[in-house]
């Protein structure tokens, strides 16, 4: 051991605090950028956003993102370490719980048609694709706050919207437009037929709405849909004013801002995008309101004045009747209210949890039970269980807890947003609002989710500036450290887990594996049917099938209940489809054939009921024109004694008509009396198996709140026994940088009294090292009696420094700058008192801006340095107490 163990250290891209700005916006944003070249960091931030129409002309922008990610990544990977803002573990745990979708992807779920494709893995992927893609660029932005700066990102974004902009007016324009891609010409016809594919690299500018009420389409380019093309919109407004009125926007604010916002309201407005709408309002509000907390009263005056001011223009141009049309005529509520409450009921009886991996088909429509596509109503199937809002799609794919991270994630930046002053964070804060606003109803996977972590990530630079990360607010800020906390507790983690799937398990064969009885029957249109009476639809018979006869028939052959019964159709068709479910595959045969015989023979006996009320019509018709019959001739005999030929022959005529329908009601009494009916017949006999469903949801939902539990003991472990020297990497687990280091043993022959003179210019150094810090004192961690020792010598030394220096050269903190101080700290200090003493320091106005760090500390093996130096640190403190020195 030598001078050379104490180090004084920066550790170049090391800290996870960024303290290089102090005010809203901070020094990135105001130097320019250090290259010019063509590729300067985030260059594929820019071409994915800025070149967003070649993209989409290539055919390629549904995968822009991924291309740009990965470009970013290779980048990433480059750096010593990578960062991440604070509270990812949410963000972590939800792409956990994304990645565990995959083992629930064969799954049936309730009320949802059966997976009967493979399909449904390329749409899991692609959509997880998407989360990590998103992940990726938040990480980066975080990263390259130094060479990358905020305006910039801005910049990127206010060129998307642009796009945007141009893509709607293409859509009024020209709204049949439509041409193949580059890439859909050179793939070959059968891959980009395929209607997944096609549906990704075919460009178009309006959404297909045949059956729309809006008297012109809706835009939707560069995307499919036209309500992600009012998200994006939404969510790169607030960048878009951030680029071309703020202080950077020059010329461009007076020449082209306001006239470019006045052409995007047109085609937003025809968008009949209600999501939109609001999500402007709200923003519009909150500008208003952080604008009212923080005084800046002629900004909300100009803001509240040009706001009524646009409403009222649009409200009085022709723009106005569509907004009205619009809000008058709600047509998609009840189909979303209804799908909203499908996929929630689905959710919730059958993986409440961990969701279903992904999206399932509906098993019926909402208008009828048989509805489905077909040539005149191209759009009659319903949505997919788990789309039109990306909230349904998140509790459908991942259940409540995927809904927890997610939210919980976007909510804490949002929060965290509001305590943040500078324009960039006003921004972020807009796109964030927007997408929280439209979660019910927009779908955002994609693009759009891309823009939300850009997002985040603004805030995440903007909240560090004014509030730097430490112990207090997390403790672990690089991914490194979420990988070691997990790569350390690996046997205790994976031990959690696997107990809570055998658990899972356990439940499950507890409450026994159901059986499912399956079987169809046919329905043929009635003989009948020429009159009017007969009116029976599958819909109806889905009604019997709820009935009391079929209730009492199921309990009669299987012993169960007849909420276990589930009817479907086939789109389009006279069949239907029953399945029962029971503990027995027996029961559940007996069951589903039982409803199935009871179901057909309620059909019987309500046809032939209909029958026997018809022919009784047709009876009383016949006697009705017998009645009317004899009193016509009774008129007829009074008017030939009286000789009225006129009169005679017009009731003659009337005579003959009576004759005429009283005939034909008993022609058509003989003839629907004497119809059969048969109340349907079976397509195929019934069939039962054992699925296995709900012991793999209840295996895979135990494994992941075991896991989930296994995550959090490791975390506490890591706060209440984990020491700092089991730390890998010390400064990115604390989020503090270490900014010197000191061997043990050397320390404590330093402060007993040895003055080796290559040992003292190691002190000095890392004196040296606290002088020049931005500290205000020296602190130690614990109560060990060496880091005392050294905190209380450098201190001095720091004290009598500052007291010796010039008062311009190291000013005493002003107003609203929050003292900083550096703490001494051993290998043997536990990671919990550490986090402890950080947030005592906060709450008395400290924050800790180093630590120095006594390694080589073994308490199980005393030296005698040790001894002496507790031996010189009781009489000191005896000393002291008397008040007296102790050397």
């Amino acid at each position: 051991m030598n001078g050379n163990r104490v180090l004084s250290e920066t550790e170049t891209g090391s800290p996870a605090v960024d303290r290089s700005a102090g005010v809203p916006g901070g020094r990135r944003d105001a130097a320019p950028e250090r290259r010019k070249s063509l590729f300067q960091p985030g260059w594929p931030i820019t071409f994915a956003f800025a070149g967003f129409p070649l993209w989409w002309l290539l055919g390629i922008s549904s995968f822009v993102g991924h291309i740009a990610a990965v470009l970013l990544l290779l980048e990433l990977l480059r750096r010593r370490r990578i960062r991440a803002p604070r509270s990812f573990g949410l963000w972590l745990l939800f792409l956990t719980w994304v990645a565990a979708g995959v083992l629930l992807l064969q799954v049936d779920a309730p009320l949802a048609a059966p997976v009967t494709s493979a399909g449904t893995y390329f749409t899991w992927l692609y959509r997880f694709g998407w989360y990590l893609s998103a992940t990726i660029f938040m990480l980066y932005i975080g990263k390259m706050r130094d060479e990358l700066s905020s305006q910039r990102i801005a910049d990127s974004l206010s060129m998307f919207f642009l796009t945007i902009v141009a893509g709607g007016w293409m859509a009024i324009l020209t709204p049949t437009l439509e041409f193949p891609s580059l890439l859909e010409v050179l793939l070959p016809r059968g891959i980009a037929q395929v209607d997944f594919v096609n549906f990704l690299i075919h460009p178009t500018v309006v959404q297909d709405y045949e059956a729309s009420v809006a008297g012109h389409a809706r835009p939707s380019a560069p995307f499919a849909y036209a309500n992600f093309w009012g998200l994006n919109f939404a969510c790169t407004l607030p960048f878009f004013i951030l680029s071309w009125f703020g202080s950077a926007a020059g010329w461009r604010r007076r020449a082209l801002g306001v006239p470019i916002l006045l052409l995007a309201a047109v085609p937003a407005i025809l968008s009949w995008n209600r999501g939109l709408w609001l999500a402007v309002i709200a923003m519009v509000a909150l500008v208003a309101i952080r604008s009212a907390v923080r005084g800046h009263l002629k900004t909300l005056v100009v803001l509240v004045s040009a706001t009524v001011v646009i409403v009222v223009g649009i409200l009085m141009s022709p723009l106005g009747e569509v907004i009205q049309s619009r809000l008058d005529n709600p047509t998609s509520n009840s189909t979303r209210t209804q799908l909203a409450t499908l996929t929630t009921d689905s959710v919730v009886a059958g993986s409440p949890l961990v969701g279903f991996g992904s999206t399932r088909d509906s098993a019926t429509s909402f208008y009828s039970i048989a509805g489905g596509d077909r040539p005149t109503c191209p759009d009659c199937s319903p949505p997919a269980m788990g789309t039109q809002g990306q909230f349904w799609l998140v509790i459908f794919a991942q259940g409540v807890l995927g809904i927890i991270f997610f939210y919980g994630f976007l909510a804490i930046w949002f929060l965290r947003g509001l305590r943040t002053r500078s324009p960039v964070s006003t921004a972020a804060l807009g796109a964030l609002l927007a997408h929280i606003i439209t979660m019910t109803v927009y779908d955002s996977l994609g693009i759009g989710t891309v823009v939300l972590m850009v997002a985040i990530g603004l805030l995440w630079r903007e909240y560090d500036d004014t509030h730097p990360p430490g112990p207090a607010t997390g403790g672990v800020y690089t991914l490194r450290g979420y990988y070691q906390l997990v790569r350390q507790n690996v046997p205790m983690i994976v031990s959690v887990a696997g107990i809570g799937a055998v658990l899972g398990v356990i439940v499950q064969l507890g409450i026994g594996n159901p059986a499912v009885a399956r079987t169809s029957v046919i329905v043929p249109v009635e003989s009948a049917r020429q009159f009017p009476g007969f009116t029976t639809s599958l819909d109806t018979l889905n009604h019997v099938a709820q009935s009391e006869e079929v209730s009492r028939a199921i309990t009669a052959a299987a012993g169960g209940d007849a909420g276990d019964l589930v009817v479907t159709a086939t789109s389009n068709s006279r069949i239907l489809n029953l399945s029962y479910t029971d503990t027995d595959v027996g029961s559940a045969l007996a069951g589903v054939t039982a409803a199935a015989d009871a179901l057909l023979a309620a059909h019987r006996a309500s046809l032939e009921s209909e029958r026997d009320a018809i022919v009784e019509s047709l009876d009383t018709e016949y006697v009705s024109s017998l009645r009317s019959l004899a009193t016509v001739d009774a008129s007829l005999a009074a008017l030939r004694e009286s000789d009225a030929d006129a009169d005679v022959a017009l009731l003659e005529s009337t005579r003959e008509a009576i004759l005429a329908a009283g005939a034909d009601a008993a022609d058509d009494s003989a003839r629907v009396g004497a119809l059969t009916f048969e109340g349907g017949r079976a397509a195929r006999p019934a069939t039962a198996r054992i699925t296995y469903d709900p012991l793999i949801v209840k295996a895979v939902s135990g494994l992941m709140v075991g896991l989930l539990v296994g995550v959090m003991a490791a975390r506490l472990r890591d706060m209440r026994v984990r020491r700092v020297g089991d730390l890998g990497d010390v400064s990115g687990a604390l989020g503090i940088d270490v900014v010197g280091r000191i061997d043990a043993v050397i320390a404590q022959s330093l402060l007993v009294g040895r003055r080796d003179p290559e040992r003292m210019d190691g002190l000095r150094a890392l004196s040296d090292v606290v002088r020049r810090s931005s500290a205000a004192a020296v602190m130690t961690a614990d109560d060990n009696p060496l880091t005392r020792r050294i905190a209380n010598r450098l201190d001095a030394e720091l004290v009598e420094a500052r007291s010796q220096s010039v008062a311009a050269a190291h000013p005493a903190p002003g107003r609203g700058i929050t003292p900083q101080v550096i703490l001494v700290v051993s290998e043997e200090t536990r990671f919990g008192i550490l986090t402890w003493r950080v947030i005592r320091n906060r709450r008395i106005g400290l924050d800790v801006c180093g630590i120095i760090l006594v390694t080589d500390l073994d308490h199980s093996r005393p030296h005698p340095t040790h001894r002496r130096l507790r031996h010189l640190s009781s009489r000191q403190e005896r000393g002291a107490a008397h008040g007296t020195t102790s050397h």
